[in-house]
């Protein structure tokens, strides 16, 4: 009888195998993989932007968010997090406790880091299991405000806005892809070694700008908005040989990696590049015009004098160069 019932006992395992690896295999692995394998859309690295010399104007940095489910973090990871961020940032505990406080799936705890800047702090967030970390590209500008309205930046989702980020912005931008990765136990995920369709990076540009001669611009520009008391000052510099444009400023501008601190309802002014984008009286310009036609018509009587005012017209308490 114990034979018998050893012997019933392996063939009701056998056949639990072979219907789990022959009549259910699909459906099982396919819970398999729902469990263990997550795909996300990745996009390359933008393209970054050069001035004439190779100075790099603008590029793609790894960033990263901290966030973490606060209905599924245990009052031991919540005091962890609290003195992990207090110390990095040198802030009082009392900020993220009030954070933390908050119920959400996604409760967001620090946003917008340099990952390059933070490894330390990702290293000793990755030993807390509640707490996640997304990376994503997003840009950098070395030079601040240099050539703001020229270069223009990218929003939170990495689309180029004004200047050569708007205008060139499908060149710039990388490919997108579905990419695989592997979920561990804990929930967090790891980039899988069997991907094969991996995203491509955007073309670099690399414009006629000189850093050198675009910063003494701008600082020629600020030094005639303060002593004329103006409200804006445009300049623009030229190659006379071909046209290619050295140097373009507007004033007043504005840091490209905080453009969001500016005042909502006047951004716009700052953002665009008054140079080409604004309307100007053509002024001395014209003059080519009037001696053109004055050609056409015969006028051109090279011993005829005009009287011009002695070069300024007085209008109110200014005096205005004709």
């Amino acid at each position: 009888i114990f034979k018998n019932i050893i012997l019933s006992f392996f063939i009701f395992i056998l056949i639990k195998f072979f219907f789990i690896q022959i009549i259910y295999y699909s459906s099982y692995k396919s819970l398999i993989f729902d469990k263990t394998i997550t795909y996300k859309h990745n996009k390359g690295y933008r393209g970054n932007i050069y001035d004439r010399n190779n100075n790099l104007l603008a590029y793609s940095t790894k960033k990263c968010i901290f966030w973490i489910d606060s209905y599924n973090t245990s009052h031991s990871d919540i005091s962890k997090i609290i003195d992990l961020f207090s110390t990095e940032f040198k802030s009082p505990k009392s900020k993220y406790e009030n954070l933390l406080n908050q119920k959400s799936k996604y409760l967001v705890i620090e946003r917008d880091l340099i990952s390059y800047y933070h490894q330390d702090l990702i290293n000793q967030a990755k030993k807390i299991n509640s707490l996640r970390i997304e990376y994503y590209n997003h840009r950098l500008y070395p030079y601040n405000e240099l050539a703001a309205q020229v270069i223009g930046f990218t929003d939170y989702e990495n689309h180029g806005k004004y200047g050569i980020e708007g205008y060139f912005n499908n060149i710039l931008s990388g490919s997108e892809s579905i990419v695989q990765y592997n979920k561990t136990a804990s929930g967090k995920t790891l980039f899988s070694q069997n991907n094969t369709n991996l995203p491509k990076n955007g073309s670099d540009i690399f414009l006629t700008i000189d850093v050198k001669i675009q910063e003494i611009l701008q600082n020629q520009l600020k030094n005639a908005l303060i002593v004329n008391r103006a409200k804006s000052a445009n300049g623009i510099i030229m190659n006379p040989h071909n046209g290619e444009i050295i140097a373009m400023a507007s004033l007043p501008d504005f840091n490209l990696n905080n453009y969001k601190n500016l005042p909502s309802d006047s951004a716009h002014y700052y953002y665009i590049n008054r140079v080409i984008s604004s309307a100007y009286e053509p002024g001395s310009t014209f003059k080519i015009i009037c001696f053109a036609s004055a050609i056409d018509i015969n006028l051109n009587d090279s011993k005829k004098k005009y009287f011009s005012e002695n070069g300024f017209i007085h209008y109110l308490q200014f005096n205005v160069c004709r």
